[in-house]
């Protein structure tokens, strides 16, 4: 089962993915060689674009839950995000 859920508060929005999958352990995301490349990609593309961040809780046999923080700031002209 996949579970979404979204939210806004003040300090910006959040979305949590959750899964009862296989799940992994997160600690070797680095040294997996490449299989989660992507997770990390989406991790350093958030921060550097809007200062987003990316939170993975993921137990072997249990599950995956990501959390993606979108902070709310006053953007410049002609910046992403």
């Amino acid at each position: 089962m996949i579970i979404v859920h979204s939210y806004r508060d003040e300090t910006g929005a959040h979305v949590t993915i959750s899964d009862d999958g296989v799940g992994f352990d997160p600690k070797t995301i680095d040294a997996d060689g490449g299989k989660h490349h992507g997770l990390k990609l989406v991790e350093q593309r958030l921060d550097h674009l809007c200062g987003g961040t990316v939170v993975i809780l993921s137990t072997p046999g249990v599950g995956t839950t990501v959390t993606v923080t979108i902070p709310d700031r006053i953007q410049e002209e002609n910046e992403p995000c």
